[in-house]
């Protein structure tokens, strides 16, 4: 089977968010890799028993929302369909019914800036 990957670079804040649409838009799959997940071991406190310190420092500065859609016959809606829906986001709108909320519209200018990267590495 092959994949189409969506790569949405985003925030902490907004990971979720990009998340779940991707998942409502038919993603077989998610994964957010977000730095602020994972404890640097390197500070006062935090101890792992297994560390390589290269996995921290090669951790993107932007959180990443993976997004993986079957391709196939409608592979070009699909695309079309994340198009719109990070738009969406873009604008401070959920889906169909799903409102932002006051503080993602709040703090939605950083995650509308990283949105805009993904917009333009889709496939046309």
């Amino acid at each position: 089977m092959e994949w189409l990957e969506a790569v949405v670079h985003t925030t902490t804040f907004g990971s979720d968010l990009v998340s779940d649409e991707m998942m409502a838009l038919g993603a077989a799959g998610c994964e957010i890799v977000d730095r602020a997940d994972v404890p640097d071991p390197r500070q006062p406190g935090v101890y792992w028993e297994l560390y390589d310190p290269a996995m921290i420092d090669a951790m993107p500065d932007d959180v990443l929302v993976k997004a993986w859609f079957e391709r196939g016959e409608k592979e070009r809606e699909t695309i079309n369909a994340v198009r719109a829906q990070l738009e969406q986001l873009r604008a401070g709108r959920r889906g169909p019914g799903h409102p932002a909320p006051g503080a993602e519209r709040r703090q939605g200018r950083g995650l509308v800036r990283k949105l805009e990267k993904v917009l333009q590495a889709l496939p046309h």
